[in-house]
């Protein structure tokens, strides 16, 4: 409502509809009013002088009031400067303060008018009211700003215009309560000391083997936080169980509001157990083949030694071994992390033997007999037979392979029972074959060459007497045949038979008479 506020004057609104004019006052109790009647409340405001405070150094300018009455229209208008606008208006005097620019803590207010009426309304609002339009920007009006209006306060506000409120003044000294020299009454930090923290840690026992556990205990003063590294966050004295794996170094750090901190360190050695690798190149050897031991030991380890004669060594190195018979070896690691121990057994194997004899070389027809013998073909003890015909074809007869039998030794003989075709077999092959512990495996051979009588007794067949020797061409008489009758029989497979001059023959009474290859 209209009065005063602070450096301000609060203008309400009011309205006589009989002359249609709008009126602002902000002592409503000292005006005549009349007709007129209350259209808003606390509309716009002005500055009371040009010293009021909150002007902050802008360029401000009075408002004046004016009033003309002509025939039925009447009219105020408020404008700076005191001239009139025209012949039918009067000055009634200054209203107000109010700034002449746009800027900070102040709003617009527009001049609108009425055509109809000859009416001025001045209105925040830059909305345009019917039956009006709008002239522009009158003035800026401040609006209330709160705060101090001391100069000489830290938080002086330039801007306020209602009564100052909250002034801040310095004050000099340690601000911090946490500090020695706290002074509750100072806003202006002037120094402040502060207490260092003691510390203390101490581990029991100072090494271990890795997998022991050791403690650590602590105590801290003038702290309010304690952190060691690997544990975190702990209180102001303890006592805590630790297990680390490697040698770790602890470090006690207390803290005083983060201003100051102290720290203290202390190691934990861990010894490392013995880690070893410990292998042979072969796990299976035949005797008297060289195989090679190697090893590798890690961790806090100072002496290594391996049976059966190999005695102390290296941490890291490698010894060849040539055993006769299976042997376990056992390396052995000791020193600050203990004492470990690994084994590594060599089995040592013995190959097979075979041996295989037989004829050498059997009649078409005949039968072969071998005699065979063998050591430790343990798992299998064979005899393989492949026949080579006239041809070069290479067979594997039905029965083979032979099966032995696996064992331990073996010396017998085995007859094999060929079966003979026109072709051959030309020659046939026998393979001994064993395989002993490990899959050790030992093979002979033997080739036996088959006699295959291929070539008949000469056959002389006697001359055509009414021929000519050497006559050519040769013809097979007409009325009867002049050769003898001959028989092939001296030979163990189809041949070819040949003849040293041209003749024909008849074969098996055939009636048919065929020309003979010449050699």
């Amino acid at each position: 409502m209209a009065g005063r506020a602070g450096n301000l004057h609060r203008f309400d609104s009011f309205y006589n509809s009989g002359i249609g004019d709008s009126f602002y006052t902000s002592n409503p109790g000292g005006e005549s009013l009349g007709a007129y009647y209350q259209t808003g409340t606390n509309v716009w405001h002005l500055f009371m002088a040009m010293s009021s405070t909150g002007i902050n150094g802008q360029s401000v300018a009075y408002v004046y009031r004016f009033w003309s009455r002509v025939s039925l229209i009447g009219d105020h208008l408020f404008k700076f400067g005191s001239s009139v606008p025209s012949s039918d208006y009067y000055l009634e005097g200054i209203i107000g303060v109010a700034f002449t620019g746009g800027g900070s803590y102040r709003q617009p207010v527009y001049r609108y008018y009425s055509p109809s009426t000859g009416d001025h309304r001045y209105d925040t609002s830059a909305s345009t009211p019917s039956g009006y339009v709008r002239e522009g920007i009158a003035w800026y009006s401040p609006v209330l700003v709160y705060g101090c209006k001391d100069p000489n306060a830290t938080n002086y506000n330039g801007w306020a215009n209602q009564p100052s409120t909250g002034c801040n003044y310095t004050v000099y000294g340690c601000t911090d309560p946490n500090a020695s020299n706290y002074n509750p009454s100072a806003n202006v930090n002037s120094g402040c000391t502060y207490p260092t923290p003691s510390v203390s840690v101490s581990i029991s026992p100072s090494s271990i083997i890795r997998g022991q556990s050791a403690t650590i205990s602590w105590s801290a003063y003038n702290s309010t936080s304690q952190n060691i590294t690997g544990l975190g966050n702990v209180a102001g004295s303890g006592s805590q169980t630790i297990s680390p794996t490697s040698t770790t170094s602890y470090t006690l750090t207390g803290n005083y509001y983060g201003y100051t901190n102290a720290s203290v360190s202390r190691t934990l050695t861990v010894y490392q157990p013995p880690s070893i690798q410990f292998t042979a190149d072969d796990s299976e050897i035949v005797s008297g083949v060289p195989t090679t031991l190697r090893w590798i030991v890690t961790g806090s380890v100072n002496t290594v030694t391996i049976d059966n004669g190999i005695g102390s060594t290296n941490l890291s190195s490698l010894q060849t071994i040539s055993p006769t018979v299976t042997t376990t070896y056992t390396l052995f690691a000791s020193g600050p992390g203990g004492t470990g121990s690994a084994t590594v057994t060599v089995v040592v194997v013995d190959p097979p033997t075979v041996a295989i004899n037989g004829p050498i070389v059997v009649n078409y027809g005949d039968n072969v007999t071998i005699s065979h013998e063998m050591t430790k073909a343990i798992t299998t003890y064979e005899l393989q037979i492949l026949e080579t015909d006239l041809d070069n074809n290479i067979t594997t007869p039905p029965e083979s392979p032979v099966n032995l039998g696996p064992g331990q030794s073996v010396n017998s003989t085995y007859t094999h029972y060929v079966t003979y075709h026109d072709r051959g077999p030309r020659t046939i092959t026998y393979i001994l074959y064993g395989v002993g512990q490990a899959g050790l495996t030992a093979m002979d051979q033997l080739i036996v060459p088959i006699n295959i009588d291929q070539t008949p007794d000469a056959i002389d067949i006697p001359s055509t007497e009414d021929k000519l020797r050497d006559e050519l061409p040769v013809i097979t008489p007409n009325i009867e045949v002049t050769t003898e009758q001959i028989v092939v029989e001296d030979i163990d497979i189809p041949v070819v038979i040949k003849a040293d001059y041209p003749i024909q023959v008849e074969i098996e009474n055939s009636g048919t008479y065929l020309p003979v290859e010449e050699m």
